[in-house]
C-alpha cells in the first residue's frame, strides 16, 4: 500500500507513514495486547533512486522522502517483556491489517491530529525536531508561570503578616468606625423606607389626581361637543330666521307694491314725447315740425275714450252729457245731437264732427271729476287744468281753423286731467269709498297741488309722482 504524506505544519518539511509502520502489535500469551510505540525519523529532501529502470509503473510509485520506523515494543507493567511480545513485533503484517484497515487508522489518525490542532495553540502535525523546539518553548513558559507563582505567595505572605501586626488599637477604632456607619447606615435605611412610602403616598395622590384630570378633560370635551351642536343648531335657526325675515319682508315688499299696482294704470300710461303727451306711448297731437299719422292719433284717442268709459263704469258713476262709445281706434261720443265720430283723417277747414267729438269727450271729463270731487272727503277735487266748454285751461282743443301747437297742448292738458281722475279713482277704490277716503283723496289733492306748478308739461311731472 502506498505511504500517506503527511507536512510538518511548523518547518513545512514533509511527514511519510506507510502500512509496515502502523501494524498492531500482537497478543501476548497473557491474552492483553502489547502497546506499539513509534517513533519517526523524517529524513529531508531525500529522494529514492530508481529502483527499477524498466516499467512506468515502478516510476510511477517513486518516493520523494525515505523514513525509518522503529518498533519499540512496551512490556505489561510490572514485568519484563515476554517472548510472545518478543515474536509479536515478526508477526506477519497481513495479519494485523486484516485485523485493523490501514485506512481507518488513517482516520483515526488524522482525526486525532484535528482535535490535537483545537486543543492546542500549536497546528498538527509536527516533526520530531520541531516538537522537540515546541516542548523546550513550553518548558521555559511553565517556568517563568512557575516563578510568577511563588513571587505571588511570597507576597500574599507578607501581607498576611502586616495585617497580623497592625491590629491592636487600630482595629479596635475600625470596629468601633464601622459600628457607627453601619447606625447610620440602618438610620439612612430608615429615612429611605420612610422616603419611600411618601413618595408612594405622593404617586398614589398624583394618580387619583391625574384620573380626575382625565375626566375633567372628558367633561370638557363633551361640554365643547356640546357647545358647538348648540352653536350650529343656534346659526341653522338664525339662518332660518333671517331668511324668513327677508322673505317676509320681500312678501311686505310686493305686497305694498301690489296693492299700489293698478290694472288701469299698468294698462294706460300717460307721459309725454317732446311736445306731445301720450298714452300708452301713442302721441296725441299734430305739428309742422313732427307730423304725426293719423292712425297713432286715432290710435291714442281711442285709449283715451277707453280709459274714461272704464273710469266711470267701475265707480259706478253717471254720466248726462253724452256717451262714450270705446271702438278701439274708432272711438265714437254720442249726445242729444248724434253720434260724432272721433277719429280722422280730417280737414282743418271744415271738420265740425270731428270737434264736436272733442268737445263732448271734453264735457264727460268735467263731469266725471265733478263726481269725483263731490265723492271724496276733505277738500275738493279739482283738476290740475280747469275744463270750460272747449277749453282746457287757456288753451282750445277744436282742430278746425287752429294752430297744430296749440291744439296739440291743449290735448297734453286733457291728458293731464285725465290723469289725475285716473290717480283719483284708484285711491277711491283702494279705500273703499269709507273712512280710507280722506287719506286716499289727501294724496290726489297733493299731487293735484303739485300740477299748479309744474312747467311745459307739469301736469304729467305732477301725475309722474303718483305713477
Amino acid at each position: 500500500m502506498e505511504p500517506q504524506v503527511y507536512q510538518c505544519q511548523q518547518c513545512k518539511c514533509r511527514i511519510v507513514i506507510s502500512a509496515s509502520e502502523m501494524d498492531p502489535p500482537s497478543p501476548g500469551p497473557s491474552g492483553q495486547p502489547s502497546r506499539l510505540e513509534e517513533s519517526f525519523m523524517v529524513l529531508e529532501d531525500t529522494l529514492y533512486r530508481d529502483r527499477s529502470a524498466t516499467g512506468d509503473h515502478a516510476a510511477a510509485r517513486r518516493m520523494e522522502e525515505s523514513f525509518v520506523m522503529l518498533h519499540a515494543p512496551r512490556s505489561v507493567p510490572g514485568g519484563p517483556p515476554s517472548a510472545g511480545a518478543t515474536s509479536a513485533l515478526h508477526a506477519s503484517p497481513s495479519a494485523a491489517t486484516a485485523r485493523v484497515p490501514f485506512y481507518a487508522t488513517l482516520r483515526a489518525l488524522t482525526n486525532v491530529l484535528d482535535v490535537a490542532s483545537q486543543a492546542s495553540a500549536v497546528d498538527h502535525p509536527v516533526c520530531a525536531e520541531c516538537a522537540a523546539d515546541i516542548r523546550r518553548e513550553l518548558d521555559a513558559q511553565t517556568a517563568d508561570l512557575q516563578a510568577e507563582l511563588a513571587a505571588y505567595d511570597a507576597a500574599l505572605a507578607r501581607l498576611e503578616d502586616a495585617r497580623g501586626a497592625d491590629e491592636g488599637p487600630a482595629a479596635s477604632e475600625a470596629a468601633a468606625a464601622i459600628a457607627a456607619a453601619e447606625a447610620e447606615l440602618a438610620a439612612r435605611r430608615a429615612e429611605l423606607a420612610a422616603a419611600e412610602a411618601e413618595a408612594a403616598a405622593v404617586e398614589a395622590e398624583v394618580a387619583a389626581l391625574e384620573g380626575a384630570a382625565a375626566d375633567l378633560a372628558a367633561c370638557e370635551a363633551a361640554y365643547w361637543h356640546e357647545h358647538n351642536a348648540y352653536k350650529r343648531r343656534l346659526a341653522a335657526h338664525v339662518a332660518e330666521r333671517d331668511a324668513t325675515a327677508a322673505q317676509l319682508e320681500h312678501g311686505a315688499v310686493c305686497l305694498a307694491a301690489l296693492r299700489r299696482a293698478n290694472v288701469l294704470n299698468d294698462a294706460f300710461r300717460i307721459w309725454f314725447s317732446g311736445p306731445f303727451g301720450t298714452i300708452n306711448r301713442l302721441r296725441l297731437g299734430r305739428t309742422a315740425a313732427h307730423p304725426v299719422p293719423w292712425p297713432e292719433v286715432n290710435a291714442a284717442w281711442g285709449a283715451a275714450v277707453t280709459l274714461l268709459a272704464v273710469l266711470v263704469r267701475q265707480s259706478g258713476a253717471q254720466l248726462r252729457a253724452a256717451t262714450l262709445l270705446p271702438c278701439g281706434s274708432f272711438p265714437c261720443v254720442a249726445d242729444e245731437r248724434g253720434t260724432h265720430e272721433l277719429f280722422g283723417p280730417v280737414s282743418k277747414l271744415l271738420c265740425p264732427a270731428y270737434d264736436r267729438a272733442q268737445i263732448c269727450f271734453l264735457a264727460c271729463l268735467k263731469e266725471y271729476s265733478e263726481w269725483l270731487a263731490q265723492s271724496v272727503r276733505g277738500p275738493g277735487f279739482h283738476l290740475p287744468w280747469a275744463i270750460e266748454g272747449d277749453r282746457v285751461g287757456s288753451l282750445s282743443i277744436r282742430f278746425m281753423l287752429a294752430k297744430d301747437k296749440n291744439w296739440t297742448k291743449a290735448l297734453e292738458y286733457m291728458l293731464v286731467d285725465l290723469k289725475f281722475c285716473l290717480k283719483a279713482t284708484i285711491a277711491l277704490n283702494s279705500s273703499g269709498g269709507g273712512a280710507g277716503d280722506e287719506g286716499a283723496e289727501g294724496g290726489a289733492r297733493a299731487t293735484l297741488g303739485r300740477g299748479q306748478r309744474v312747467g311745459p308739461l307739469g301736469r304729467l311731472d305732477a301725475a309722474a309722482a303718483g305713477q
